[in-house]
């Protein structure tokens, strides 16, 4: 199992300083095309720039079914527009 509380942590500091972020989860040799594997519907959506990563670990663990897989990787965006920051989990697809 991946460490959660760090992956959380470098999420969340990296999205507060870009306003995005790409961190792996669990590290893969495939080179691959890039797919959100998150719905719509289960986006983490947060109100304002900054993510907590307490948040964060929440949202994995909401997701903690896909986070498994090898080549799997937590993104983040700012939207400006509607002042939220979303957070989904894509893979790499090989």
């Amino acid at each position: 199992m991946s460490n959660w509380k760090e992956i959380a942590k470098r999420v969340a500091a990296s999205h507060n300083e870009d306003q995005e972020s790409a961190v792996i989860i669990n590290a893969s040799d495939a080179v691959g095309e890039i797919r959100c594997m998150t719905e719509d519907e289960d986006l983490g959506v947060f109100s304002g720039k900054t993510l907590k990563a307490k948040d964060v670990r929440r949202f994995l663990w909401s997701q903690r079914h896909a986070t498994s897989d090898e080549g799997v990787f937590i993104w983040t965006k700012y939207d400006e527009e509607e002042d939220e920051s979303v957070v989904g989990i894509g893979k790499f697809d090989g």
